[in-house]
């Protein structure tokens, strides 16, 4: 019970994250990727010695696309499902699942978007949301069928 309690947690706090960052308007949504991307042309500085001129406007987009977007609904798909796994303790239905509700989550937190000034609801960024979830579902798929596969050979 606790396993549920814990996964549904944190499927319910990840996905709360990505409405939340929706209902951000433009400028706060850019202030917070902007600070990210200059801590991280600091690093990426400091571990090449200054010798790569980073481009600004480049670390910017992949902050945004693969962190704001890919890696929060990653981790939306891992928990999610990891959590319907727990629930119905199917592979198939807990992925079937995941990948519904992932859409919901996904279209949703886009479209809220649309409510707050300076944002806008781009298809684009629903496939790098779905993506994440997907490809954490696909890792979690294929573990759960090698982890299955493993018990019957014991």
């Amino acid at each position: 019970m606790t396993k549920k309690i814990i996964f549904t947690t944190l499927y319910i706090i990840f996905a709360l994250v990505s409405i939340i960052f929706s209902l951000q308007n433009g400028e706060a949504s850019s202030n917070e990727s902007s600070f990210v991307t200059n801590i991280a042309i600091r690093v990426l500085n400091a571990i090449t010695f200054n010798k790569i001129d980073f481009e600004y406007d480049l670390v910017h987009l992949l902050i945004r696309k693969v962190i704001g977007h890919f890696s929060l609904f990653f981790l939306i798909g891992l928990f999610g499902y990891i959590t319907y796994n727990l629930y119905f303790n199917s592979i198939k239905k807990a992925w079937i699942v995941n990948l519904i509700v992932a859409i919901v989550i996904v279209v949703t937190s886009e479209a809220l978007q649309l409510l707050s000034s300076g944002r806008s609801c781009e298809f684009k960024d629903m496939i790098i949301d779905y993506s994440g979830c997907l490809l954490a579902t696909l890792i979690c798929v294929l573990i759960s069928f090698r982890n299955k596969k493993i018990k019957c050979d014991i």
